[in-house]
């Protein structure tokens, strides 16, 4: 007895370390998804899957389900976790229903699609999570099945090696170190204790003698486990060859070095929409503010092209912005319904503050633009919230010239060979003009002037078209006129871009704007210290929203393809030629351009809207705590219950003699003493004493009067009935006592003492 004991108290707490170092292992795996993704949203719901699923196959494992229903069981679960975890529209009250269903197939239909066409890092779109909940799911019960039914520790480490290995194959090399390091220190670790459980449990005898036991052999192998990871993260990227190309490039990164983006330059497109596609419907906006709709800006030059450079993350709930705006905002919502647009840029009422809708849309700080992952933003429907900012001629003439350094050397730049005549040309439009504000204005009075707008001119904004543009034609259409005031403000040291986009389109009977391919436009935007970049509107016959006060022109766009709805130009205003808000009928679902609030169904006031798994997750942490309270209360009440309800149904003495044996049973099991079927009641009895330690004089009494009631004809007496009680009783709070209060309190809330024997 003494030889057994010990190891007992001295291994106690391996009981669940083995179940805890296979869920490690999983999660090192899933953590090696960091080098496909391009950001870590996709963690929580696959983590918690990982972790939900190592739970269950735990809990049936020792409840004792077999193998079969416990797949079963897991398979149901799954499902559940998905609809509620990733899919929680789709079902009804909770229960997953024919839209749960449709809307998981969509989602792994659409992931499909795009495996061959994507390379790491890639945003982590619904569908994607999902794969990799099912991937890590399964992983961890196929883990926990080898490891804890098999008996088998290294056929146990295969799935969490197979999704490392995805990973490892798919993503990109940032990070691999890391996440090698994590799973391979977590397999070993793994190995390690549930080596040292299978010696503690097969050689007791030994263990209980030597120093430390199980725990001796754990530390010694964490420390030869943690020097072996140690040298070969250390040795490994030092061998020669480690860092050459492989041989065979067998992964689609190795095969395209250069997985960049590549896109058309929008301004390239311009005239192609405004002739070709001019009646086409390319979107809808609903909204309360009336604005170009950006879609761009274009910062670089090459003598030929205004292109981009950009550097586009996931588009959260808030929007970076690099600079800040010295000026008073108006808050406007927009939601846009993408019909026809064939770009990846998406539509924004610069600039752009928070945004909701689909995932796979990222965003670039620096150019304030959203760009969908996809070839088209066709079909898609979103909300944007924008601060458009009022600037006023006092503002931006009082500015400072000073401007960043980094500001300076981008949004100047122009070919080395770029036409000393354009810069001449600029250095006379702006004449005496000291102020960035004051210069850009007199380029713009210039071209509105002087040239005329047209579509019939050859395409480009090249140098040559540009000195033709300038010197000859003075006929052009936005592409030109754009192109080459941002070029003219660079020769002037003064920082320029060109955005690209639509102008507002045409309120009809709906409340909607109607955008088609005749509002395709591009505009200049100038840096002005303090207030960030400011658009300005060179081409004849266009007016920026809410640009009246310093662009001294009106809102305004083309009329060719209907009625257009315009401010009224009698409204009373102070600044001339300014034009009040257009007289349309606001829609009942949009709220106050001031009002915190937004759309109505775009939750924008959410905190939590950028990444809904904080309110999830606090939404879980809630019917925890409900099932935890709900645990503590209902089991203990139904112990009480099933207990008099069985002690009422003994009316005879015989049955209450053998209602306090059970009882007296019940209690010796959850000391380790459980009752095995071949043994008789005097069997138990023995071992029980030996097991539980506790006084013979009351566990064999009880034993003989227990037999007694159950095979003697005649059955006990009263007497004999409430001496078994008594003696139950005894035993019962003697076991307690000797337990302690947290064991006591472990068994009250087992559920396992509400089964009947």
């Amino acid at each position: 007895m003494s030889d057994r004991r010990p190891t007992a108290r001295a291994t106690w707490w391996l009981g669940p370390l083995p179940e805890v170092s296979l869920a490690l292992v999983t999660i090192a795996a899933v953590l090696g998804l960091d080098r496909i993704f391009a950001d870590r949203s996709y963690f929580g719901p696959v983590v918690l899957a990982a972790i939900t699923s190592h739970a269950l196959a735990w809990t049936l494992r020792r409840r004792g389900v077999n193998a079969g229903l416990s797949a079963v069981i897991s398979l149901a679960a799954a499902v559940l976790f998905c609809a509620w975890v990733i899919e929680p529209s789709t079902t009804a009250y909770g229960v997953p229903g024919g839209g749960f269903w449709h809307a998981a197939v969509d989602d792994l239909r659409h992931a499909w699609a795009q495996y061959d066409k994507v390379s790491a890092p890639v945003v982590p779109e619904r569908g994607f999570v999902l794969a990799s909940a099912i991937g890590a799911w399964w992983t961890a019960f196929v883990a926990d099945w080898a490891a804890f039914r098999l008996n088998a520790a290294f056929e146990s480490l295969v799935p969490g090696f197979t999704l490392f290995t995805f990973a490892a194959a798919l993503g990109s090399g940032e990070g691999r170190i890391t996440a090698s390091a994590l799973f391979l220190g977590a397999v070993l670790f793994f190995l390690l204790v549930h080596g040292a459980t299978q010696r503690s449990g097969r050689t007791a005898w030994f263990a209980s003698r030597i120093h430390g036991g199980p725990e001796a052999i754990i530390r010694s192998g964490a420390l030869i486990g943690a020097a072996t990871v140690i040298v070969a993260l250390v040795v490994g990227p030092a061998i020669p060859g480690a860092s050459d190309e492989a041989m065979i490039a067998w992964r689609k990164r190795d095969r395209n070095p250069n997985p960049s983006r590549v896109t058309v330059s929008p301004l390239v497109d311009v005239r192609g929409r405004l002739v070709q596609q001019s009646d086409v419907e390319v979107f809808t906006v609903e909204s309360k503010v009336r604005s170009y709709w950006r879609l761009t800006s274009l910062d670089t030059f090459d003598g030929s092209v205004w292109g981009s450079r950009g550097s586009y993350k996931k588009a959260g709930d808030h929007l970076k912005q690099v600079d800040r705006v010295q000026a008073d905002v108006t808050e406007g919502v927009q939601r846009f319904t993408i019909e026809a647009l064939d770009t990846p840029w998406l539509p924004a009422a610069f600039r752009a503050d928070r945004y909701s809708g689909p995932v796979g849309v990222t965003y670039d700080a620096e150019s304030s633009s959203l760009l969908t992952e996809a070839d088209t933003g066709a079909g898609l429907v979103y909300d944007v919230q924008s601060a458009l900012p009022k600037f006023t001629p006092q503002e931006l003439s009082a500015a400072p010239t000073a401007v960043p350094n980094d500001v300076e050397s981008r949004y100047t730049e122009l070919p080395a060979n770029f036409p000393a005549s354009v810069g001449r040309l600029a250095q006379q439009v702006t004449g005496g003009a000291r102020t960035t504000y004051d210069r850009a204005l007199a380029l713009q009075e210039w071209f509105r002037t002087n040239f005329t707008y047209t579509l019939d001119v050859p395409r480009g904004h090249d140098d040559n078209a540009m000195l033709r543009f300038l010197f000859q034609d003075r006929r052009g259409y936005c592409e030109q006129f754009a192109g080459s005031f941002a070029a003219m403000a660079r020769t002037l040291g003064i920082p320029a871009r060109v955005a690209v986009g639509f102008t507002p389109g045409e309120v009809q009977d709906d409340g909607l704007y109607h955008v088609t391919g005749r509002q395709a436009h591009a505009w200049p935007e100038v840096y002005v210290p303090n207030y960030g970049w400011v658009a300005f509107e060179p081409t004849p016959g266009r007016g920026i929203p809410g640009g009246e006060s310093y662009t001294r022109v009106p809102d305004q766009q083309d009329l060719s393809t209907g009625p257009v709805v315009l401010p009224d130009p009698s409204a009373e205003t102070t600044i001339p030629n300014a034009a009040a808000t257009p007289n349309t009928t606001p829609n009942p679902n949009l709220r106050d351009p001031g009002d915190d609030s937004v759309l109505s169904g775009t939750p924008f006031g959410d905190a939590s809207h950028g990444s809904p798994w904080p309110r999830r997750l606090l939404v879980l942490a809630i019917a925890l705590g409900a099932l935890a309270v709900l645990w503590l209360v209902a089991v203990p009440i139904a112990g009480i219950w099933l207990r008099r309800r069985r002690r009422a149904r003994a009316v005879t003495p015989s049955a209450r003699t053998l209602v306090a044996w059970e009882e007296a049973a019940d209690t010796l099991a959850l000391v380790g003493a459980a009752r095995v079927a071949s043994e008789t009641n005097d069997e138990f009895a023995r071992r029980a004493v030996t097991v539980a330690d506790v006084e013979p004089s009351l566990v064999d009494p009880l034993a003989q009067v227990a037999t007694i009631a159950a095979f003697a004809p005649q059955g006990v007496g009263d007497d004999d009935a409430d001496q078994a009680v008594a003696l139950s009783g005894e035993l019962q709070t003697a076991v307690r006592e000797h337990a302690g209060t947290m064991r006591r309190l472990r068994w009250v809330l087992d559920p396992r003492t509400l089964r009947r024997r």
